[in-house]
């Protein structure tokens, strides 16, 4: 369980907060304009950076007291900046989520990346050198390495960028089949949050304007219109924005 309680970070003349949320388990989507706060919210859950003011707790046990391997049992990011990890096979870098577990963990964690790999359709792929994978493949990869961390809360920031079509259809495949854990899930594919969120929360200027179920939010063309400064539209079930005018 994650909770934000009166969460207020300041970076430059940017604000973010105060911000009072708890998602629910299940996939809870994150939308809003660029600039808005969206992987910032995400990097203070994660604990990358730190609040001005208010606190989040996991567990009942407030972030900052934890340390790494504890933080990494209780939440993991798949950032929306692709990793580089140049000279690592793609088994290597899968297996660095399973550190929390064991100091020894390219030795201990294999057959849990190995699982994770096929989960996130990289079958075959352990021995690849990281460095030659695509931008897609490369973001199965890193959510493989966040499987194998094996957390209770995951953070997501954009997961379905760099897919093709087919992919994409396949990464919320896999995301529909984690909705047993709590899941913060970025994006500014509407429709990609349509197809797997339960709930979305929607920021603009580092503030929540509106939280409720997916299927609800995001078919509200006029809120959309608002939030976005652009009209939308809903036809045959996808959610347009009319860029066109």
């Amino acid at each position: 369980m994650l909770r934000c309680e009166a969460l207020v970070c300041r970076r430059g003349d940017f604000v973010l907060g105060p911000l009072d949320f708890v998602p629910g388990p299940g996939i809870t989507g994150v939308c809003g304009p660029n600039g808005c706060g969206k992987s910032t919210l995400c990097a203070l859950a994660a604990g990358i950076l730190r609040p001005a003011s208010g606190r989040i707790l996991t567990g009942g046990r407030e972030l900052a007291e934890l340390d790494g391997p504890e933080r990494a049992g209780r939440i993991a990011l798949v950032s929306q900046e692709l990793p580089r990890a140049e000279g690592y096979s793609v088994i290597d870098f899968v297996t660095m989520g399973y550190y929390r577990f064991s100091r020894r963990f390219y030795r201990d964690g294999r057959e849990a990346a190995l699982a994770a790999l096929g989960t996130v359709d990289l079958d075959g792929y352990a021995a690849r050198d990281f460095a030659t994978l695509s931008g897609g493949e490369k973001r199965r990869a890193a959510l493989a390495r966040a499987l194998v961390q094996d957390a209770a809360v995951l953070l997501l920031d954009e997961p379905g960028s760099h897919l093709d079509y087919g992919h994409n259809r396949r990464m919320a495949g896999i995301l529909r089949g984690l909705a047993d854990r709590t899941i913060l899930l970025v994006s500014h594919d509407l429709d990609f949050l349509a197809a797997v969120c339960r709930d979305v929360v929607a920021m603009r200027e580092g503030k929540i304007v509106r939280t409720g179920p997916a299927d609800v939010v995001l078919r509200d063309t006029r809120f959309l219109a608002g939030l976005f400064n652009t009209a939308f539209t809903v036809a045959g079930g996808r959610i347009l924005p009319e860029l066109s005018s």
